[in-house]
């Protein structure tokens, strides 16, 4: 028993030891990582892959100290708040393609904020957890990890073209365990530093498939995420809806370059599709599961991609984005959310 004794506490204090360290050399081992996405404000994230840098500002970008884009969040719910959530990838955080640059005034949240607010419900409040590039094994990690602390009345969930695009890095596309004991130990201990640092030496030093040699989720694994956020939604009594996004329509055709001097690979090929029609048939694929996971687990839906197709003034998208809606198109899925909130007696 003494040499027992003896053998668990030289492994706590070893465990403890090691911890400090990585606490007090963090930025150094996290950034091993190679991590190059083109947007100053992600960092690397062994348990996420990747994330909005806490207190990142520069000009229209603003993420607070939770990782979250917009005005700083308290983790304490204050008492009759309607706390919204919003989980997504850059169609939620807010970004888009204009000629010769970068837009970044199209997020849905603070719209949708403003709508509720204007209905006179008590203390409404939107928060954009939307993070460029996440596709639901992402977001369902963040869930869990991030958001299910905010508690929150209401999560809008909205992935799926980065899902069916090929991972420039597999080793960072956070697929959950599918065994109970591996999740409970992921959720459980993921913010513990020997943890994170185990899971960076995995991403680093594990074989993986090659670069945009696999997709980031494929139909079942999204069928199975989406199945995922409706079961831990019921568990933790959050309202949980699904919403859908609508690519530019067809017969407007490609998107000209942006910046004509440019020289960028294939933009059909990095995102998983041949061509634009074969973009639009993915997007409907996987729309489609979406529709039959809302279906299979009552999970009500906010449908924008419909919405879009019934609208008839200006146009929804710019001319050198076919991906991420405009102003005018944030809009229209605000307003989407908003009906589909009130609708289930959520405002």
């Amino acid at each position: 028993m003494k040499r027992m004794s003896l053998l668990l506490g030289s492994v706590l204090i070893g465990l403890l030891m090691a911890e400090g360290i990585l606490r007090w050399r963090e930025e150094a081992w996290k950034n091993a990582v190679h991590f190059e996405a083109g947007f100053r404000w992600l960092e690397y994230d062994p348990v996420l892959g990747w994330r909005n840098t806490p207190g990142f500002r520069d000009g229209d970008i603003v993420i607070n100290s939770l990782s979250f884009r917009g005005p700083p969040t308290a983790t304490q719910k204050r008492a009759g708040t309607l706390r919204v959530v919003c989980a997504g990838d850059s169609r939620t955080f807010g970004t888009w393609l204009d000629s010769r640059r970068v837009r970044f005034d199209n997020a849905y949240p603070p719209l949708l904020q403003a709508m509720a607010a204007a209905t006179g419900t008590a203390r409404p409040e939107v928060i954009n957890a939307g993070v460029i590039g996440y596709s639901s094994a992402q977001g369902l990690r963040q869930f869990q990890m991030r958001i299910l602390a905010l508690d929150p009345d209401v999560l809008v969930v909205s992935f799926g073209f980065n899902d069916h695009a090929y991972a420039w890095n597999a080793a960072l596309r956070s697929l959950e365990p599918r065994t109970p004991w591996a999740r409970a130990l992921l959720y459980r201990f993921g913010d513990v530093r020997t943890v994170q640092f185990g899971l960076r030496l995995y991403q680093g030093l594990a074989p993986h498939p090659a670069p945009f040699a696999v997709r980031w989720v494929d139909p079942d694994e999204y069928g199975y995420n989406l199945r995922r956020f409706a079961e831990v939604s019921r568990r933790h009594g959050v309202r949980l809806v699904f919403l859908t996004q609508a690519l530019r329509p067809i017969e407007q055709g490609d998107s000209p370059p942006a910046f004509p001097t440019e020289q960028r690979p294939d933009p059909y090929a990095i995102i998983g599709a041949r061509d634009l029609a074969d973009l639009h048939r993915l997007a409907g694929e996987y729309q489609g599961v979406l529709r039959r996971v809302a279906a299979e687990t009552g999970t009500p839906v906010a449908d924008a991609a419909a919405a879009f197709a019934a609208h008839r003034g200006g146009p929804l998208f710019g001319r050198y984005d076919l991906v991420h809606p405009n102003p005018t198109g944030a809009r229209v899925i605000a307003q989407t959310v908003y009906a589909t909130l009130r609708d289930i007696g959520a405002l």
